[in-house]
């Protein structure tokens, strides 16, 4: 099953697409994901992060937007994000 979905996170807007049957070996099952924001995230650098687990882990989680805002909110509590955060919401006149 292949799902997207487009949320909304700390304003930043963020597309998920998942497919929970990326890759099937026998009894292994490899999930992706596949996060898109046109900024930096906590998780990414560009904004774009791919990302292969069990579907388990997803569903675990609630499904991928679940899985995604746990994900980017706890990485957002490192400071590195907090200090970026707070540079972007400072304007620059350089």
């Amino acid at each position: 099953m292949k799902i997207k979905d487009t949320i909304t996170w700390r304003d930043i807007e963020v597309t998920i697409k998942y497919n929970d049957c990326y890759h099937k070996y026998n009894d292994l099952h490899i999930a992706r994901l596949k996060i898109e924001a046109a900024i930096p995230l906590p998780i990414t650098e560009t904004g774009y992060k791919s990302h292969f687990t069990h579907p388990d882990n997803i569903e675990a989680s609630g499904g991928a937007v679940s899985f995604v805002t746990a994900w980017l909110d706890h990485h957002a509590q490192k400071p590195e994000w907090i200090d970026a955060e707070e540079q972007r919401r400072q304007y620059s006149l350089l």
